[in-house]
């Protein structure tokens, strides 16, 4: 396996960007950015030989390279995986929406129902304590005030 600095060896022209597919080998980089730089080819062929074996059985197997080399799968005008797995995507995202909006219409109804609960509780214990109270009040009242036949007499008579 080559190392890193066999990749750093390699001169890249600057006016070109090389994007490299995730298929695409080492020695295809390798036999590319010679292609480029043809300039260097027997210094490079010198140093690389030893450290980058390139079978011939490898080379008729290797990937096309392109300047700019994008995965098949992410390429809208040539794949249709990539138009069904943006299709399953959003219908996913789609149900997955409508899913989250009828768990929230349950929640908010389930928290109306109890709020309404509550407040019927709190109504009812509120009339309760008001009616308690009223007798309570109603009773210290009377045991406090004298009665009308206790104040036709007087003991001063």
């Amino acid at each position: 396996m080559p190392s890193n600095q066999d990749l750093h060896d390699v001169p890249v022209p600057e006016d070109k960007e090389i994007y490299i597919n995730r298929h695409v080998t080492f020695e295809a980089v390798v036999s590319f950015m010679r292609e480029k730089t043809k300039g260097n080819q027997e210094d490079d062929a010198e140093t690389t030989s030893a450290t980058t074996p390139l079978s011939s059985s490898k080379k008729g197997k290797m990937p096309p390279l392109f300047e700019k080399v994008r995965p098949r799968y992410m390429d809208m005008s040539r794949s249709t995986t990539y138009i069904r797995n943006r299709n399953e995507q959003l219908q996913r995202r789609r149900e997955l929406e409508r899913s989250n909006s009828l768990r929230a219409n349950e929640r908010k109804e389930q928290w109306r129902a109890m709020m309404q609960l509550k407040q019927d509780q709190e109504q009812t214990y509120r009339k309760w304590m008001q009616e308690s109270n009223a007798e309570e009040h109603r009773l210290r009242a009377e045991s406090t005030t004298k009665s009308k036949l206790s104040k036709g007499y007087s003991s001063t008579k």
